[in-house]
């Protein structure tokens, strides 16, 4: 340890006078009844105001043998050189008592464990050599088990939270590349021993239950509640058995840091033999440097936010002891509170801060080298919605929920590749496609810069085909690419050479194909003769020859429609656990206890569509609760469907009749604006629904209405910094067709042709808008609009020899038979089919435009 390390750190060896002890001992038990949440999750009392803490941690000062006033005076010294105080705990005597709760009245001391210049640490082992520090980036496992028959009301922990927390509070560091998270896709003991075993990673989180558990000598200690590998279920680990596992990894790949969040894992079992708690275990026997656990059982909230905190200043730079002192102030500040409870909420009322203890064998340091040179590459933010169509939302880390059986499943095959085309089946509204856009954020957190688009069917060639030529043409493309699209007149023939090209690349590319139901036939379940083009781009995608990754979604299986290996994964009904806990983020009635949410659980399965739909059916109108359900468990599925399809079936049935109850809520404006917006083919910002909104004073109101009840949904453009909208597919089926008639519908189809129109212009300047705009006219019958775009859409591309495109558009405009097409489009589709080699088709063109030019300059280049 160097001098001036050296000179800060206070060695306390406790000596307390056997009344003193007793007296501690019996304030540190009334002290964990009133902290300790058992394992139901219930809540611990609210102590920080009882004065308990200041009289426990008085006792504490009063037995460590500390001087005010030569602390206040080394704190002071330490400021000079930017350093802390390190007060060290040492030995096993007292080693059951809180610590951390160290408490002075000076107004400079405090609470020592949370004082920003003051670090609270432990040693029972080890002299305080220099810790391990590897270069950047900061490398962190995050491993979380939640096994499948865990209490869903009480016990199940809140590990979407967790994540959510843990990245927001990372985001600088992680989109700089400064720090890398990976999250294990199961909470299997053995993958976690793969995973450390393969890797080296500075920290690992274990995030679980702590539980009793038997070690293999057959002697019961405290240990970690993991997943069994067969059945998902409780698998103990006594702290014994995972100290082996540590103490068996290759040289190099022990962490530097492991924070237990799991409850009590920093308290000794409660046994007839003195056996450590499952942190000093790793801490003694497996000679982790820093271990980290919890003394009492911790909420899931707190523990989300210590870590948060903890993490955002470790990959600053900070030593462990002052990110972790940092961390207890901030959840000691009770901001981890204030969203359930409001601003009123001052202070941790549950004194969570108290439970984390540090036990380090160090001098205290970093876990990472910030001044090693490293590869440290930036992240690209990932996007609210793939590229593509705009159709296939990425769920954010908060908006997921549960799912563990297929990601524990299915995650890493498919990120390894052994499961490279995967398709979830099952019935609308159980989260597909949600699932699919989870996978595809791993796959770009796994592999910075991939290129993952999405596509809705069915599959409009048109319209896929202006965000392939994008990607295809950034700047990377091969030479001969550029020639090939400029001559070759078939489209599909320029998207194969286009998909080849960008599966050739570097940078890899994947897609996620999402509502194949569309293209399905319901009696025979093969794709319908008029998909046929839908069927081409979908096996385009998968007969790729590299290795191109696929995530598809639909209601059924597409055996024999796709060439090449599928794996098919249906997607059943979501388990109660993770219902409920969506359940808590929607509005019920008051009279919904937890009785009647299962109630309604048993009777609509773990669809989450239906059951939000059904949150807003009953907030607006409760009374109907018991009728609408009663007529849910009426629903069966008639005799002659198609087998494998009955459950896909009966959820259709139940969300149709939802949807009518649903849609009865609608006010006749909000029902129009509804049917209105399920015309638009891609997404669309506010003014977008704003220009066929018929309710011009309430806007906003519709929309948010719509939103409310899932009837519409948002997708975030981060380039662009605005919010876009959809109609889901599952409710342009369930309305059928739109019911405007042949005035209205030329009238809508002119005001979403004109807000197409000025996004091109002003806001997105992107063909895509115009090509959306040029569609919008053709319906509404204003051809003189829609030729105005297509003049200077094939124009553009006719000036960058781009002629097979440019034909594309001017061939709708030749063939059709009113209004007569002008001299400027026969005169340039002449001109594309004569470069492409299509002479008689040129010809024609060119006698259709002779009497049509304008002057003899245009006749003269006829």
């Amino acid at each position: 340890m160097s001098e001036i390390e050296n000179q800060y750190v206070i060695p306390v060896a406790p000596e307390i006078p056997k009344e003193a002890l007793a007296e501690l001992q019996e304030w540190a038990q009334k002290l964990d009844w009133l902290l300790d949440a058992p394992e139901a999750r219930d809540m611990p009392r609210a102590v920080a105001q009882t004065g308990i803490l200041e009289r426990m941690g008085r006792g504490l000062w009063d037995g460590s043998g500390l001087d005010a006033e030569a602390l206040l005076e080394k704190i002071e010294e330490a400021k000079d050189d930017d350093e802390c105080v390190r007060l060290v705990i040492q030995g096993d005597a007292h080693y059951g008592l809180p610590w951390e709760l160290l408490w002075h009245e000076h107004p400079d001391l405090g609470f020592l464990g949370r004082h920003p210049r003051c670090i609270v640490t432990r040693r029972v082992r080890g002299t305080g050599k220099e810790p391990t520090a590897a270069p950047r980036p900061l490398r962190m496992l995050l491993f979380i088990a939640s096994p499948d028959d865990l209490d869903p009301e009480r016990s199940r922990l809140d590990f979407e939270r967790e994540e959510e927390l843990l990245f927001t509070a990372l985001d600088g560091p992680y989109s700089r590349g400064e720090i890398e998270v990976e999250v294990a896709g199961d909470g299997f003991l053995s993958t976690l021993v793969e995973r450390l075993s393969q890797e080296r990673f500075h920290a690992v989180i274990l995030s679980m239950h702590g539980t009793d558990a038997v070690n293999r000598d057959g002697k019961a200690e405290w240990g970690l509640l993991f997943e069994d590998e067969m059945t998902w279920k409780k698998k103990p680990v006594a702290g014994s058995d995972l100290a082996k596992v540590f103490e068996g990894l290759p040289k190099g790949h022990r962490p530097g840091l492991v924070v237990l969040a799991a409850c009590r894992s920093a308290k000794a079992g409660e046994t007839a033999e003195s056996i450590p708690d499952v942190a000093r275990q790793l801490h003694q026997k497996a000679g982790v440097e820093r271990v980290l656990g919890m003394r009492l059982s911790v909420l899931d909230s707190a523990a989300s936010a210590f870590n948060a905190a903890l993490f955002s200043n470790l990959a600053l730079g900070e030593s462990v002891g002052r990110a972790v002192s940092l961390a207890r102030e901030v959840v000691g500040s009770g901001a981890w509170l204030r969203e359930s409870m409001g601003e009123r909420v001052k202070t941790d009322l549950y004194a969570q801060w108290t439970l984390p203890v540090l036990l380090d064998r160090t001098q205290d340091g970093p876990v990472v080298d910030m001044k090693a040179e490293a590869q440290v590459t930036p992240r690209l933010p990932l996007p609210d919605a793939l590229p593509g169509d705009g159709s296939v939302p990425v769920p954010s880390r908060a908006a997921f929920i549960g799912r563990r059986m297929e990601i524990r499943q299915w995650l890493g095959p498919f990120l390894s590749g052994k499961a490279r085309h995967l398709l979830f089946t099952g019935p609308g509204g159980v989260g597909k496609t949600a699932l699919a856009g989870l996978f595809a954020r791993h796959l770009m957190d796994r592999n910075p810069g991939m290129r993952v688009m999405g596509f809705r069917a069915p599959f409009n060639l048109d319209s896929v085909y202006e965000p392939i030529r994008e990607a295809a043409f950034d700047g990377e493309e091969e030479q001969g690419l550029h020639d090939f699209i400029q001559k070759e007149p078939e489209q599909k023939e320029r998207l194969r050479r286009m998909l080849v090209s960008l599966d050739r690349r570097e940078r890899r590319c994947a897609f996620v194909l999402d509502n194949l139901e569309t293209l399905q036939d319901l009696q025979t379940l093969g794709i319908a003769a008029e998909h046929a083009e839908s069927r081409w781009f979908l096996n385009a995608i998968c007969g790729l020859p590299g290795a191109v990754p696929v995530l598809m979604t639909g209601r059924y299986a597409l055996d024999g429609e796709i060439d090449g290996p599928v794996v098919r994964h249906p997607v059943g009904e979501a388990p109660y656990g993770d219902i409920l806990r969506r359940m808590k983020r929607l509005e019920w009635p008051e009279s919904m206890g937890p009785e009647k949410k299962r109630w309604v659980y048993r009777v609509l399965g773990g669809n989450h569509r239906a059951i939000e739909w059904t949150a807003q059916l009953l907030g607006d109108a409760a009374k109907k609760a018991e009728e609408l359900l009663k007529a849910l468990e009426r629903v069966a599925a008639p005799t002659d469907t198609p087998e494998g399809a009955v459950a896909t079936v009966t959820e259709a049935m139940r969300q149709n009749l939802l949807f009518r109850e649903l849609r009865a809520e609608l006010t006749d404006e909000q029902d129009r604006l509804l049917r209105a917006a399920s015309l638009y083919r891609v997404p669309v910002n506010e003014d977008g629904l704003a220009v066929i909104d018929p309710d011009a004073e309430n806007v906003g109101g519709n929309r948010e209405r719509l939103l409310a009840y899932a009837l519409l949904e948002e997708v975030q453009e981060r380039s662009l910094g605005l919010t876009y909208y959809i109609v889901p597919p599952v409710v342009r089926e369930l309305m059928g067709d739109s019911g405007f008639d042949e005035g209205k519908l030329k009238a809508l189809h002119l005001e979403m042709g004109r807000y197409h129109r000025f996004q091109g212009r002003h806001v997105s300047q992107t063909w895509s808008d115009d090509l959306e705009a040029i569609h919008h006219f053709r319906r509404a019958g204003e051809h003189e609009d829609a030729d105005e775009l297509a003049d200077g859409v094939s124009n553009f591309y006719h000036n960058r020899d781009n002629y097979a495109d440019a034909a594309k558009i001017l061939a709708e405009i030749a063939a059709r038979p009113a209004p007569p097409p002008p001299w400027w489009a026969l005169n340039r589709y002449g001109l594309c089919q004569d470069t492409l080699g299509f002479y008689q088709s040129a010809l024609d063109a060119y006698e259709r435009a002779l009497p049509l030019s304008p002057t003899k300059k245009e006749k003269g280049t006829t």
